[in-house]
C-alpha cells in the first residue's frame, strides 16, 4: 500500500509541479487530443486562457478557439503542427522585439506610447472598435428624428 502510495505521489509531483511553482496565467495553451484532454480545455476555458487544439476527426472542435485540423495520434503530424507553432512564436517575439528597439531608437513620444496601451485579444479588440461605433452612432452631433426631436422642413 504505501508503495502504491508513493508511486502516486511521484506521478502527482510529476504531472502537475510545473503548475504549482506557475507565477501567472500562460498566455495560451496548447492542446494535442482534445478527448484526451477535456478537462484541461474546460478549466483552460473557465480562466480565459486561449486553447489551440490539433484535433482529429473524432474530436470536438467547439472546445477549441483555434481548431487545426489534423491527426493527433501520429507523432509525425504532432512533430510537424509544434515544430510550425514554436516556429510562428519565435519569429513573432522577435518581430516585437525589433519593432520595441526601433521604437526606442526612434525615440517614440509618451502619447503615442500610451495610446497603444495593453495588447488585447482580436476578439476584445473587435469587441472594443464594436462599441466604440455604437457610442459613436448613438450621440449623433446633431438631432434627427429618430433620436425622437421632431425636425421641420421649410414650407410644411
Amino acid at each position: 500500500m504505501e508503495s502504491q502510495l508513493l508511486r502516486e505521489q511521484k506521478k502527482i509531483f510529476r504531472n502537475l509541479n510545473g503548475i504549482r511553482t506557475m507565477g501567472n496565467l500562460p498566455g495560451a495553451m496548447v492542446v494535442v487530443d482534445v478527448n484526451r484532454e477535456k478537462n484541461a480545455l474546460f478549466e483552460a476555458r473557465n480562466l480565459g486562457i486561449p486553447t489551440i487544439c490539433l484535433i482529429d476527426t473524432d474530436g470536438d472542435p467547439d472546445l477549441a478557439d483555434i481548431p487545426i485540423p489534423g491527426n493527433d495520434d501520429s507523432m509525425r503530424s504532432i512533430d510537424v503542427i509544434v515544430r510550425e507553432l514554436c516556429a510562428a512564436i519565435a519569429e513573432g517575439k522577435a518581430k516585437r522585439a525589433q519593432e520595441a528597439q526601433e521604437r526606442a531608437e526612434g525615440g517614440a513620444n509618451e502619447e503615442e506610447a500610451a495610446s497603444q496601451g495593453r495588447r488585447r485579444s482580436s476578439r476584445s479588440q473587435f469587441r472594443a472598435e464594436e462599441d466604440a461605433t455604437a457610442a459613436d452612432t448613438d450621440s449623433p452631433a446633431e438631432p434627427t428624428a429618430e433620436a425622437g426631436v421632431a425636425t421641420e422642413t421649410p414650407g410644411n
